[in-house]
């Protein structure tokens, strides 16, 4: 696998959940570390952190597309059972691409950087 076209240092910002829309994919199996890392119940952490899109459930976003489970500005509410897509971060495939997926997540991520290409000497 190529090296990625950026480099990565978490600044703990906080801003890559809180910054923009999308789904965060759960899976069932998520479900049960993810309530207790709440101190909730299965039933009740599905009905208040997340939404079904189609057949697959997302976590639940509110204004400019803050996720539910995000506790102050930068603290993640499950953080040790996260789920395997907030895991991987910024290794996603339109990040690693490098083009606009890569731009569009540095304009939110100031731990991303653009690697500079190599000269040839």
């Amino acid at each position: 696998m190529p090296n990625p076209p950026f480099t990565f240092q978490c600044q703990r910002s906080g801003n890559c959940c809180r910054t923009g829309h999308g789904q965060v994919w759960i899976k069932q199996h998520d479900i049960p570390a993810m309530a207790q890392a709440r101190g909730m119940t299965e039933k009740a952490f599905v009905t208040m952190h997340l939404r079904r899109v189609g057949d697959r459930l997302s976590i639940l976003e509110g204004a400019h597309g803050r996720c539910s489970l995000l506790e102050g500005l930068n603290e993640c509410g499950v953080y040790t059972a996260r789920p395997e897509q907030c895991r991987a971060f910024p290794n996603w495939p339109a990040i690693l691409e490098g083009g606009e997926g890569l731009d569009a997540a540095m304009r939110y991520c100031p731990g991303l950087r653009r690697n500079e290409p190599e000269l040839d000497v």
